[in-house]
Parts: C-alpha cells; structure tokens; sequence
C-alpha cells in the first residue's frame, strides 16, 4: 500500500536526499490481495483486496503466487462487495482453487502502480530512521497503521520506547528513502512521558561515611 501524504490524509513530503542511514532493500513482489477461498466450480478465487488501486485488476494481469513465485494470467475479474472474484489461468477447478486458500497475491515491483511524486509506498517507509527536527533518532519505522484518517508511523527501537507518529504535515516533515529517514516536528503529547528518577532514601545512621569517629555515641532518632 502506498504511504501517506502528510499534506494530504494519503502521500509524503518531498525532501532533498543527503547523506544518512542506509535505505532498506526493495523486495521484488508486492503484495495486491489474499486468497481466501475458492468460489464456485469454475476455479475462481475469492479474494481480499489490499492495495489501494483495485482498479489494476483486469484480464490479462500477471500476478504472482507461491515461493518461489509462480505466474498466473488472469482471465475473469467481478467484485462481490468489498471482496475480488479472479479467475486465473490454470485455476479452473475448484479443488485447484482451494488449494490457493490463505495464498498472497503480488505483482512485481517494477509493475506496481507509478505513485505521484511525494508518495510512497509502504515498502519505502518501513525501516526508515526517524528523527526529530532538532537531531535527535527515535528509532525506526517498524511498522504503518491505517486509520482512515491518516497514517500513523509505529516508531520502536530508540530510548523511548515505542511513539506512535500521527502522519500529518504538522508532525511529517520529511520522507527520504534514498538517505533512509524521515524527520519528524514533535507536537505536544506524542512523547511518552519519561520514567521517574527512583529516589533512594538512606536513613543517616546506615551512611557510612560520616563526619564521626567509632567511638562516638550513636546518634540520636530524629524528634518531631
């Protein structure tokens, strides 16, 4: 799915690359919709739809199944509700279809969707360092929650624990793959609140070091 824009609820500010982390690697699949069951006697496969244009699904498609990844041209396509009916060439049958049940659905990279500059896909923001506009790293994006108002960037691995970054304009800076970071203006209340010191009270007669001498009497309990 591609990333959100901060200046609007879906996409990414566009920001110069310079020197940093190292981006992470580019898998070769992406992931368009799951197979839920197969439908019918005719091998189609009822599938859950997850990437954010349903409309590339038409016949003649090739999409991905498998590991290592096996080809399929589609050959029917029909939405029933929120859910895709495909049909596959080689899938004609429903026990072959049955067979595809839970299977993941991808197209290659080079053929996913081009994105509006500004706009990333979720593959390019997962891993990526984020650091706040005064220098300071909170970790890494671990993963991308859909709200449905806007993304929200899970941020874990730095010294304060797990953020939840809001993927507004306010907040998002900007994203830079290509020097693997994103660099975030914090707004009140996105920070966890820091642990409390422990203080540890010693009473005065266990303090050892003392301005006394062993043979002196032993001190007195304090009086209110």
């Amino acid at each position: 799915m591609a990333a959100s824009d901060p200046s609007n609820p879906a996409g990414a500010l566009p920001a110069a690359a310079e020197a940093g982390p190292a981006a992470p690697a580019a898998p070769r699949f992406l992931v368009v919709a799951q197979v839920l069951r197969g439908h019918g006697t005719e091998g189609e496969l009822k599938c859950r739809v997850v990437t954010d244009y349903p409309d590339r699904f038409r016949p003649r498609l090739t999409l991905y199944a498998g590991e290592p990844p096996v080809a399929y041209r589609v050959r029917s396509v029909r939405f029933q509700g929120p859910d895709l009916l495909l049909g596959l060439t080689g899938v004609t049958t429903l026990e072959q279809a049955r067979a595809l049940t839970g299977a993941e659905l991808t197209v290659r990279v080079e053929d996913a969707v081009t994105l509006p500059e500004g706009r990333f896909y979720w593959y390019q923001v997962i891993g990526l360092q984020v650091e706040t506009s005064e220098g300071e790293v909170l970790g890494e994006v671990a993963e991308i929650l859909s709200t449905g108002a806007n993304d929200v960037y899970v941020v874990r691995g730095g010294e304060r624990g797990e953020i939840l970054i809001p993927v507004i304009s306010e907040v998002v800076q900007a994203i830079e793959p290509e020097s693997g970071r994103v660099t975030v203006h914090l707004l009140p209340g996105l920070l966890p609140d820091p642990p409390k010191p422990r203080v540890k009270f010693r009473h005065p007669r266990r303090i050892r070091r003392t301005e006394r001498s062993p043979d002196a009497p032993p001190l007195a309990e304090p009086t209110t």
